[in-house]
């Protein structure tokens, strides 16, 4: 089971949809966590199929808070390498200055 958790930052870049299959799209976004401005953390998350227009509503330099779930998976390459990757999968995005709690997304309306 994926562990989700809720990040806030600023989205520093929002990358085209990628069709990976027919069956899978993804459109990726980068956002700067500053907890510790000395030493930020530098973000890519992505939403995937039905949650990728929940993105459109925003736009870099929003300040947003992002649930996330974290997801990792093995794949082995073609020269059988075993291969580990971990993604942050948001699936709710907000604005961080949302006093009132109301989410943007496409089944909420704000």
């Amino acid at each position: 089971m994926a562990e989700s958790v809720e990040i806030t930052g600023t989205i520093l870049k929002i990358m085209d949809q990628q069709a990976v299959n027919e069956k899978f799209s993804k459109r990726e976004f980068v956002i700067e966590e500053a907890t510790n401005p000395q030493y930020p953390e530098i973000l890519k998350m992505e939403f995937v199929n039905d949650k990728i227009p929940i993105l459109d509503k925003y736009k870099v330099n929003d300040h947003v808070k992002v649930s996330v779930n974290i997801k990792g998976r093995r794949w082995n390459d073609p020269q059988g390498q075993e291969k580990y990757f971990t993604t942050l999968q948001a699936w709710k995005m907000f604005p961080a200055d949302n006093q009132n709690g109301g989410y943007v997304s496409d089944d909420v309306p704000f």
